[in-house]
């Protein structure tokens, strides 16, 4: 449950902003649209998501990151699954995980890569042109 989540808000999210390089060709240089000089204060999100009808996820900005906090029913005994992950900007530092960012995971964005954890995702990025950024697949019970 926590890497599918992972995998979906990393891949909801990583493109919100600028330097996007969504559908860039695999042979762009690895560190192609990474902040070069960080400037301390400076809003590198711009544009913000503004979420209007899901319940499931919110996004708060802070300049060089973003914070995505997901929570979704777990189908495997009807819980819920509440995962935080801290979206940072490449070529930025990540913030201190202390506080309300104590356990979260940190994504390094733009994504350039991904592992996903069942058939459904991979099908999901197909249907969006990225199967060849597809490296690994597992399950619950391996990776």
């Amino acid at each position: 449950m926590r890497r599918a989540l992972l995998v979906l808000g990393t891949l909801a999210l990583a493109g919100c902003g600028r330097g996007g390089v969504v559908g860039a060709p695999a042979a762009e240089p690895i560190r192609a649209g990474c902040v070069e000089r960080f400037e301390v204060g400076a809003d590198l999100f711009p544009d913000k998501v503004e979420i209007r009808h899901a319940a499931h996820f919110s996004v708060t900005y802070a300049g060089h990151y973003k914070v995505v906090r997901l929570r979704a029913r777990d189908g495997h005994g009807g819980g819920r699954g509440e995962e935080t992950l801290v979206l940072v900007q490449c070529g930025t530092p990540a913030p201190p995980l202390t506080g309300e960012l104590a356990g979260a995971s940190v994504v390094e964005v733009p994504a350039r890569t991904v592992a996903v954890g069942a058939p459904s995702d991979a099908a999901r990025l197909t249907a969006l042109g990225l199967a060849e950024r597809i490296v690994a697949l597992g399950s619950e019970k391996i990776f």
